[in-house]
C-alpha cells in the first residue's frame, strides 16, 4: 500500500517540522495538513493488516498462484501485496494467457472500495 503507514508518519513529522521553523503565516496550515495525515493513519492502521492479507488471498486465486506464506505481520503483508500487485501488473502489460479481464476488473473495483487507505 503506497503511501505505507510509514511514509505517511515520515510526511506528518516533516510538515510539523516545517511549521516548528516557519515564521510565515502558513505555518498553521502545515500543522493543520500535519494533523490531518496524523489523524488518517490513526483511523487506517489498525485495518491495513487484516485488508492486506485478505487482498493477498484475493490476488493468488485471480493470479492462480500457490498461496504465499503465512505473513507475520504488517511488513511481510505488504511486501507479498506488491509483489503479487507486480505480478497482476505484468499479466495486464502482457495480455496474460489465464488471466480473465472481467474477474481482474471486479477485483480491481472490490479492491478499491475495501481499501481502508
Amino acid at each position: 500500500m503506497r503511501p505505507t503507514i510509514e511514509e505517511e508518519l515520515a510526511g506528518a513529522t516533516r510538515l510539523l517540522r516545517l511549521a516548528e521553523t516557519c515564521e510565515q503565516p502558513g505555518a498553521g496550515e502545515l500543522a493543520r495538513d500535519a494533523r490531518r495525515l496524523i489523524g488518517w493513519v490513526s483511523a487506517s492502521w489498525h485495518q491495513a493488516l487484516p485488508f492486506l492479507v485478505e487482498d493477498n488471498q484475493r490476488l493468488t486465486s485471480l493470479l492462480k498462484v500457490p498461496p504465499a506464506t503465512a505473513v507475520a505481520d504488517l511488513d511481510d503483508a505488504i511486501a507479498v501485496n506488491d509483489q503479487l500487485r507486480e505480478q497482476l501488473c505484468e499479466g495486464i502489460r502482457n495480455n496474460a494467457v489465464g488471466l480473465d479481464r472481467v474477474e481482474v476488473l471486479q477485483y480491481l473495483r472490490a479492491r478499491i472500495a475495501a481499501d481502508p487507505s
